[in-house]
């Protein structure tokens, strides 16, 4: 592998590792609230759970 692909695959791999909270956070679906609350806290802070039965 050259440099040039050498530098190519540094930044792709990169660029993967940046992405991944991102996926986290689009899978978890909350209301909107929920979310806000929680990217307000940065992340620091998980919001309260509500538990539903049927």
């Amino acid at each position: 592998m050259d440099d040039y692909q050498q530098t190519i695959r540094t930044l792709s791999d990169r660029i993967v590792l940046a992405q991944t909270p991102i996926r986290v956070l689009d899978a978890v679906k909350w209301d909107d609230n929920i979310r806000q609350g929680f990217l307000k806290a940065k992340g620091k802070e998980m919001p309260a759970s509500t538990v539903i039965t049927i």
